[in-house]
């Protein structure tokens, strides 16, 4: 099952539980994780993060406005 979390795609490096990058992080809270600090992305969140990412940058690149989802 997909959850989205985020209204824009986080950083492909951003923390596994809250999308957040590494060096802005700190302590974090969420539903699913409760307080945690910043964990590596998981290989399947990696994956679609940057098949997001790439596919965002073609999008900008062809002069095609991204969706409102980013």
């Amino acid at each position: 099952m997909t959850y989205i979390r985020h209204e824009k795609a986080p950083s492909p490096m951003g923390c596994r539980w809250c999308g957040i990058v590494q060096r802005d992080h700190g302590w974090g809270w969420t539903p699913g994780a409760k307080l945690h600090n910043w964990a590596m992305p998981t290989k399947k969140q990696l994956n679609a993060r940057l098949r997001i990412h790439l596919e965002r940058l073609r999008n900008e690149r062809n002069g095609n406005p991204p969706p409102r989802s980013w």
